[in-house]
């Protein structure tokens, strides 16, 4: 697993735990030859935002509809005032 930039062998039977909303980056990988069983459970909200810091995309969850946009497309200096 990693966990921010930190890599942290699991093995059967470990229980990890984090806070939501914390902005805590995790992944699980399988760098062995046998299947990785793992049970992850969060939540499912309407409105949520999340950072894929390996691709450099944001999925972006409105009303339960997803948006995947990278990070380069978020546009510089954008302001909702007409006068600007």
């Amino acid at each position: 697993m990693r966990l921010q930039n930190k890599e942290i062998t699991i093995k059967e039977g470990d229980f990890l735990a984090k806070p939501a909303g914390e902005g805590i980056a995790h992944t699980f990988f399988n760098s062995g030859k046998e299947n990785l069983i793992i049970l992850d459970v969060g939540t499912n909200e309407a409105e949520d935002t999340c950072y894929y810091p390996d691709e450099g995309v944001y999925m972006l969850k409105s009303n339960n509809t997803r948006h995947i946009v990278h990070s380069e497309s978020f546009a510089d200096g954008w302001s909702s005032n007409p006068n600007e």
